[in-house]
């Protein structure tokens, strides 16, 4: 006989829904890892263009000071030529010229490194050229305000920090990157999983039922009761089944206490790991307000006085009542403090950006 048949197993109340649940929750994670993956590299990009922007910052405050420092040269020049300065204020003077050539020939090579980077970021060629990188006026206005007028403190006292944040109140941020953040998120779905695979495990012992039918096509003949011969009949047969679990107690308790382990664990890991969220974003919103104040100190007080210094070091020194040594020295404090400012604006960028990507969205307004 020659037989042929299709067969259905139809899952016990409850099963398909929990199946159907594991492989939507399973869907979920790998969404929330894409998103993961795409605003870590949102972030690795943002931060390498913003190092770009401060390299391309400080090469040009470097070449501002070479050529004050040229000026300066000039001047020590004339007053040895007179007899009223030094050959050592020459050299000295030369000597600094010639640090300053070398620090921008330091930032040219990080520039270089930063632009390759950015580059095999956007899977370009590493020469590919960025036309005048800068920081955006959006985050450059959040992280101080060009009017110096509208630069406050929270006090008078000293160490107090710079008023009036952009961002949200801690904990509402924290509250947000709880609900938003793409780890979280998966943590969450994968729990989700794990909870119906446990009640999956504790209805695998209920009997499934296989519907199968089938169909026999029969060679050969058989005799009738009156001697005579006739071809064997065909059948169709309909088989209902239930299988038996014979292993609940030592095989099926197993792996629901396997399962229900698994879930444990995975909530007490989304437990540390929504703690551990909570302290990076305190830690970057304090690294995010530290910026703010030193930038804010930079604008208000550093950076004026600095400059008001050297003006008059420098005066003194070319009408010929100063030295030299605190021209140099202004000169060496201002290219100090002027990169310190874009590099405390690049820093309050970068983890703009590292917030961001932590919570899964825009925290500026």
């Amino acid at each position: 006989m020659k037989m042929i048949g299709v067969e259905q197993v139809l899952p016990y109340r409850g099963k398909l829904g929990l199946r159907t649940l594991v492989a939507k929750r399973d869907a979920e994670v790998a969404a929330a890892a894409s998103d993961s993956v795409r605003l870590a590299t949102i972030r690795e990009v943002k931060s390498t263009y913003y190092d770009l922007a401060f390299a391309d910052q400080a090469i040009a405050i470097a070449e501002r000071s070479h050529a004050v420092l040229n000026d300066i040269v000039t001047v020590a020049r004339g007053r040895y030529s007179a007899g009223r300065g030094t050959q050592a204020e020459v050299l000295r003077a030369n000597l600094e010229a010639t640090r300053l050539n070398e620090s921008v020939n330091a930032l040219r090579e990080e520039r270089a490194g930063a632009l390759a980077t950015l580059n095999a970021l956007l899977d370009r060629p590493s020469e590919t050229p960025f036309q005048s990188p800068a920081i955006g006026e959006r985050i450059a206005g959040a992280a101080v305000s060009r009017s110096l007028n509208n630069i406050r403190f929270i006090s008078q006292a000293l160490g107090a920090s710079a008023a009036d944040s952009p961002l949200p109140p801690l904990a509402e941020l924290q509250e947000i990157a709880v609900r938003s953040s793409p780890v979280l998120r998966a943590s969450a779905a994968m729990i989700d999983a794990k909870t119906a695979e446990v009640e999956l495990a504790r209805k695998e012992s209920l009997p499934d039922i296989a519907l199968s039918l089938q169909y026999g096509q029969r060679s050969g003949s058989t005799t009738t009761s009156h001697g005579s011969s006739m071809p064997r009949a065909d059948m169709i047969s309909a088989v209902v089944s239930i299988p038996i679990p014979l292993q609940k107690g030592r095989k099926q308790d197993a792996i629901v206490s396997a399962t229900n382990s698994e879930l444990q664990a995975l909530q007490s890991e989304r437990a540390a790991l929504t703690n551990s969220v909570r302290a990076q974003v305190a830690r970057l919103y304090a690294d995010i307000e530290h910026n703010r104040t030193q930038l804010a100190l930079y604008v208000k007080a550093i950076l004026p006085q600095g400059r008001a210094t050297l003006t008059s070091a420098t005066g003194n020194y070319q009408s010929g009542n100063g030295d030299l040594i605190p021209v140099l020295s202004a000169q060496e404090t201002i290219f100090d403090y002027e990169t310190g400012y874009y590099r405390s604006l690049t820093d309050f960028a970068k983890k703009i950006a590292e917030l961001e990507a932590l919570v899964g969205k825009e925290v500026l307004p």
